[in-house]
């Protein structure tokens, strides 16, 4: 597994070849570290899932609004740009999926829902460089305590990488969920 450093000449460009290469790593995020690959492929996405042992939805963080906007049911994209400005941070949305998942992969959006994540962090500008939407979701085992550190990634999780993204400690409480299915959007977590 490559350790790779943030402050690194051409870090962003690196980690776009990588996801646009189906690899799958862990990245730091304005809460805890994540497990992130491109969501848009299938094929690393469902070697998430399987590395995590679970197959519940995980976060996608958009290339843009408009992004978003085509990754949701039709009828609620007026009000998506204005609530999801107002949820940037650490909070993670729900929403109807667009039909046919707005070019996701089906995992993601298999129980009709999809949960957009824009993080106060350099993540959400990689994903619009990138031009494709990222997973985000915790980077730890399935009923397991999220990775705080890279001194502490469980070898299981390990021999599933292609990298890590290192930087220091990090123990902020994961994202507030809110389901924005409904109005005023309800608190989940």
């Amino acid at each position: 597994m490559i350790v790779l450093d943030p402050s690194a000449q051409r870090f962003f460009e690196d980690l776009c070849r990588r996801f646009a290469a189906g690899q799958l790593g862990i990245l730091p995020t304005d809460t805890l570290y994540g497990l992130s690959c491109a969501a848009d492929r299938r094929e690393v996405v469902s070697r998430l899932f399987a590395l995590k042992h679970r197959s519940k939805a995980a976060a996608v963080v958009p290339p843009s609004i408009e992004a978003a906007e085509a990754m949701v049911e039709p009828s609620i994209r007026g009000r998506l740009a204005g609530l999801l400005e107002g949820y940037r941070g650490p909070y993670t949305t729900i929403w109807p999926v667009a039909p046919g998942g707005g070019g996701l992969a089906e995992e993601l959006w298999s129980g009709g829902t999809v949960g957009l994540r824009l993080p106060d962090h350099w993540i959400t500008e990689v994903a619009g460089r990138c031009g494709f939407p990222l997973v985000t979701t915790s980077a730890n085992l399935a009923g397991e305590p999220p990775l705080v550190d890279l001194a502490s990634l469980p070898p299981a999780l390990a021999r599933g990488l292609d990298f890590f993204v290192e930087a220091g400690r990090l123990e902020g409480p994961p994202s507030q969920v809110y389901d924005c299915r409904v109005e005023p959007p309800l608190r989940l977590r």
